[in-house]
């Protein structure tokens, strides 16, 4: 059985891969997610062990990514909050280098988000993600698996769910090479992909167009 550790398991796109791995009855992985406050009890999905988590200190959640096959990443903010004091550093690249430092001396792989192509007002996200990318390609060679999905959207979101659909629709059927780099992709496809590089497969989603 292998031990998957979700970082973000309890945000929108780690829930959704969580649902793809969990299975009902004997469970096929061992499911840890690790997020700042554990996520609501009423919200856990069975056969997941929920762990809350300050990455910038020392704890148990270090046991848990150093024990693991795999950890996906999926930490990190879309756009700061000066309101809610959330910065790209604090939020997204911190986090991120601390994760890779935690699991660089383990066996642990690591599955990171990041992102095929970014709009100008996206500039700063897309840097971060290729900071975090670099460093951990540096310390974990190998062990360290970029992923490039664009937006990932599902029914349980509407502010995304009919943008990416229309989108997805878009570029299928035009295929224009700009309009193909947009990539938008379904939450539950990006679940998938991620099984597949899990279980040794070929992804798509390992390649930046």
């Amino acid at each position: 059985m292998q031990k998957i550790v979700v970082m973000g398991g309890t945000g929108f796109i780690g829930t959704g891969i969580l649902k793809q791995l969990q299975r009902a009855g004997a469970p096929v992985y061992e499911l840890v997610s690790i997020s700042k406050s554990g996520g609501n009890v009423h919200d856990h999905l069975p056969n997941v062990r929920y762990l809350a988590a300050d990455l910038m200190q020392a704890g148990a959640w270090q046991r848990e990514v150093q024990s693991a096959d795999w950890l996906i990443n999926c930490i990190g903010i879309l756009f700061p909050n000066p309101i809610k004091k959330t910065s790209y550093e604090q939020n997204s690249l911190l986090p991120g280098l601390r994760i890779i430092d935690a699991i660089k001396s383990s066996n642990t792989k690591l599955i990171f988000l990041n992102m095929n192509s970014a709009p100008f007002f996206l500039n700063q996200y897309a840097k971060t993600k290729n900071v975090i990318a670099e460093y951990a390609e540096r310390q974990l060679n190998s062990r360290a698996i970029n992923i490039y999905p664009g937006l990932v959207y599902d029914k349980s979101r509407n502010n995304t769910y009919y943008v990416g659909k229309s989108l997805n629709t878009f570029v299928n059927k035009i295929h224009w090479e700009w309009s193909d780099k947009l990539r938008p992709i379904p939450r539950y496809q990006l679940a998938e992909e991620i099984e597949k590089i899990i279980n040794g497969e070929a992804s798509e989603l390992t390649h930046k167009i």
